[in-house]
This record gives C-alpha cells, structure tokens and sequence, in this order.
C-alpha cells in the first residue's frame, strides 16, 4: 500500500504506473476503508500537475469512492430498519402472549 502511495507522489513515476496503483488503492479501500480518505486527497492535490490519463482514472475512482459510500449508507439504514422491524416483532409478540394468558 505505501508503495502505491510513493508511485503516484513521486514526479517521475510513468503514468500508468501511477494509474495502475490508484487502481489497486481503490481496491484495497473494500477493505481497509480508512485507504479511501487517503486516496481522494491524493487524486485532488495531484489534480492540476498529472497527465490526461492519470485525471481519467482519478475522475473515475472518485467517482467509485463516491458510489460505494452511498451504497454503504443504503446497507446501514436496511439494516436498521431490520433490526427496529425485528424489535417491534419481537415486543408485539411479547405484548400479545402475555395478554393472552392474562385473559
């Protein structure tokens, strides 16, 4: 990882070296998540000296970056809306059986 991170910040690295590890940056943010953070800094500070190239794999990834955060934030607001409609089940079930034997 730190590797990839010294290729796209050293000046004479050629660029597709420097595309192939904001590739592999990308890749490894799945899962080491706290990489994505690092990585959209590093595409915006190199924004206006990098090549045609690295700009198209830039907008690319940022744009990646910016479709799984959203998509994270769909899972977490499912999940607990599940874990509230699971909540209810279990408290209505609870509610309904004790009623019953009250009668």
């Amino acid at each position: 990882m730190n590797a990839c991170f010294a290729f796209i910040e050293k000046p004479s690295t050629p660029v597709t070296i420097k595309a192939f590890s904001l590739t592999t940056l990308f890749n490894l943010s799945k899962f080491y998540p706290e990489v994505e953070n690092e990585l959209k800094l590093i595409i915006e500070n190199n924004w206006d000296n990098e090549t045609a190239a690295f700009k198209s794999r830039g907008k690319k990834i940022l744009q990646l970056l910016q479709k799984n955060w959203h998509n994270r934030q769909k899972w977490l607001v499912k999940s607990a809306t599940m874990r509230m409609r699971k909540d209810f089940e279990r408290s209505l079930l609870k509610t309904l059986s004790v009623n019953f034997f009250c009668l």
